[in-house]
């Protein structure tokens, strides 16, 4: 199943799914904050589960690419209003072909970038 998104979701989809962390980062305001269990992980220096800031969230996307190859995200669902999206999605990339399961809570500034972001795997 493929969902119908939103422009602002798909240029959110297209910038991950995409080659460039500079595209990432510039969707995000620059005091964004980007929560997920796996930032930890992939930036073990900052010493905490969170993001601050879209510079962070380009260095973040550099480090997917070095990791897992470029991403792909089939989305599954999307609920949205005038402030927020909630977006289920498939993740793989192509170093690692088993689908994921992710809900990313994403809150839009009035500038239309993101201005925070929560993700969930399963």
């Amino acid at each position: 199943m493929t969902a119908r998104v939103s422009e602002r979701v798909a240029r959110w989809c297209d910038a991950w799914q995409g080659r460039s962390p500079e595209a990432v980062a510039a969707r995000y305001r620059v005091d964004a904050i980007h929560e997920g269990a796996k930032v930890g992980r992939a930036m073990p220096e900052l010493g905490r589960a969170h993001l601050e800031g879209a510079a962070e969230l380009g260095v973040l996307k550099r480090r997917a690419l070095d990791r897992v190859g470029n991403l792909h995200f089939e989305i599954v669902k999307t609920v949205e209003d005038a402030r927020a999206s909630v977006v289920e999605y498939l993740a793989h990339s192509d170093r690692r072909p088993a689908r994921e399961r992710v809900v990313e809570c994403i809150e839009w500034g009035p500038d239309g970038l993101i201005a925070a972001s929560r993700v969930y795997h399963f």
